[in-house]
């Protein structure tokens, strides 16, 4: 079974604007998938096609097995598929941190014991634990990520789909961020994410989809964004490190891999 399953899905916004033009994909499942296009590419769009915000207006969507069109597979898609926007406080109401975080579980009317276990951990995940008793509106935008982040968690989902997530983030908060993904990517989730950042794509990803003008221009692995005239037809740019070693038969994608490397060339030059 696919994450995710999409067939000539088409959708039109009530100006007419065409945000998805005969779009289809196939999400294998346990990957680590980055969505990315230039504004206006349907990345956002597509997205909301995942958890039934929108729905088809011609073609089909499967995820985890289940149609977003039928409101019972919605209830179920929305437990095993998380989905975090790029505004966090479209996910922040309760008025703690805590009670927003149990939010989800309650609502699937869980014990209560199961649904402060769910919590707990959740936070634990997220790095939260410090933050249970405060307010979510007085906190900064990494710390709201993050609580908004706990409670997609607490739902325990299989597949978690994150629109724009380092979006306004410092540095410090972003390297946090990308941790907490890569531990739960190995704790056997999916994960999904729209960005612009081409060079953290090509860093994480092992499955990349290109998006231009609704349709998909490109699927397969990170070494996609090497292809110059490929980022050019999607208005994006060559990551930093495929350009840097372009024309050599090196090819990392994070600087740690770059910089082993070139300590690998340097005792190679001075050997010779």
């Amino acid at each position: 079974m696919k994450a995710v399953e999409i067939r000539n899905l088409n959708y039109s916004y009530s100006d007419g604007t065409k945000a998805l033009n005969n779009l289809s994909l196939s999400i294998p499942r346990y990957r680590r998938v980055a969505l990315l296009g230039a504004n206006g590419s349907g990345k956002t769009t597509l997205l909301q096609h995942l958890n039934g915000l929108l729905l088809p207006q011609d073609g089909s969507v499967t995820v985890m097995g289940y149609y977003p069109v039928d409101k019972k597979h919605v209830l179920k898609i929305r437990q095993l598929a998380g989905m975090l926007f790029d505004t966090p406080e479209d996910q922040l109401f309760s008025t703690t941190v805590a009670e927003d975080v149990a939010f989800g579980p309650r609502n699937l009317e869980l014990d209560e014991q199961t649904v402060n276990s769910r919590v707990r951990r959740a936070m634990e995940l997220a790095g939260i634990t410090d933050l249970a008793d405060k307010p979510p509106y007085n906190l900064s935008l990494g710390q709201k990520k993050r609580v908004a982040i706990a409670g997609v968690l607490a739902m325990e989902p299989e597949l978690l789909i994150f629109d724009e997530p380092f979006s306004g983030l410092d540095p410090r908060f972003a390297a946090q961020l990308m941790d907490l993904l890569e531990k739960l990517f190995h704790q056997k989730c999916t994960i999904i994410i729209t960005t612009h950042d081409v060079d953290m794509a090509y860093a994480w990803a092992d499955h990349v989809i290109i998006l231009s003008k609704g349709q998909v221009l490109a699927e397969g692995t990170a070494e996609l964004l090497q292809d110059k005239d490929l980022m050019t037809e999607a208005s994006l740019n060559v990551p930093m490190l495929a350009t840097a070693f372009s024309g050599t038969d090196m090819a990392p994608r994070t600087p740690a891999e770059a910089n082993q490397l070139l300590r690998f060339a340097q005792r190679k030059t001075k050997v010779l």
